[in-house]
């Protein structure tokens, strides 16, 4: 390995810790909204992943129901999982996060996407769900 890619390495290391601690203090104002629920978050995307693990951290002191981590879900029937929790924690880097976002708000569930979310992507969601949107630093939120 040659000085560059070591440098850069530990680059990618430290952005990817600032991000983690920012979703985590993200997911502290959300706290009143999840205690007694069952989250679901996509554990392949990185940023959802921590989140579960910080969730699981979290969920006796939060009062949290459980918090369910799956690593297919595109494999998974969207019906079948909007019934299986009561929040769920996805990325906006999903191309189906807009139907499966449809199906939640249809089932009266709640959703946090966590990630960067540009302003068209933020605009079709509004559109789509005819309601604001919670925003944090690095969220948006429905719950």
């Amino acid at each position: 390995m040659d000085e560059f890619t070591i440098c850069s390495s530990r680059e990618r290391e430290r952005e990817r810790e600032r991000e983690r601690e920012l979703a985590r203090g993200e997911l502290l104002n959300y706290r009143k909204y999840l205690t007694g629920k069952t989250i679901f978050c996509d554990s392949d995307a990185p940023e959802t992943a921590d989140c579960a693990t910080f969730l699981r951290e979290v969920s006796a002191a939060w009062g949290i129901a459980a918090v369910l981590g799956r690593s297919d879900v595109e494999h998974l029937d969207f019906d079948g999982l909007v019934e299986s929790a009561d929040v769920f924690i996805l990325t906006p880097d999903d191309g189906r996060y807009q139907d499966f976002i449809r199906k939640v708000v249809a089932a009266g569930k709640g959703f946090v996407i966590v990630g960067k979310l540009n302003t068209a992507m933020y605009k079709e969601l509004s559109a789509m769900l005819h309601q604001p949107l919670m925003v944090g630093a690095n969220t948006f939120a429905l719950l």
